[in-house]
């Protein structure tokens, strides 16, 4: 049950096999970003994608990869893999399915504010 102090073991095992299975194809057998990735977005890769129990973060350089992301957890949600919450997916990338734009330079993410401009961090007041 949600609150229970196994909840956030078991989130974590469920979510990290979702990881594998869904997210593979973004990266290597070493962990490096996939070679696809890295020639679309620089040397490498600019991109860095993140999760706290249920909540993803990902932010990279490239338009086409946030939208690839957007689209692998999308097509979970329509495998009832797992819930994605149109209500809580904010982009800062106009018109992108159902997600909620980014209005100002700030969104929210796990009790912090991260701004889109230069990725500088400060505490959330926002409820």
């Amino acid at each position: 049950p949600q609150g229970s102090i196994l909840s956030a073991l078991l989130c974590n095992l469920y979510y990290g096999e979702v990881e594998y299975e869904l997210l593979k194809s973004l990266v290597d057998t070493n962990g490096e970003p996939a070679p696809h990735l890295a020639s679309r977005c620089g040397a490498g890769g600019h991109s860095l994608a993140m999760r706290l129990i249920d909540d993803y973060l990902f932010v990279s350089t490239s338009e086409s990869e946030a939208r690839r992301f957007l689209a692998v957890l999308s097509s979970a949600d329509k495998k009832s893999i797992f819930k994605l919450n149109k209500k809580k997916t904010i982009t800062n990338i106009p018109g992108l399915g159902q997600s909620t734009h980014c209005r100002d330079a700030w969104f929210p993410w796990c009790g912090i504010e991260i701004n889109i401009h230069d990725l500088s961090v400060r505490p959330s007041f926002r409820r």
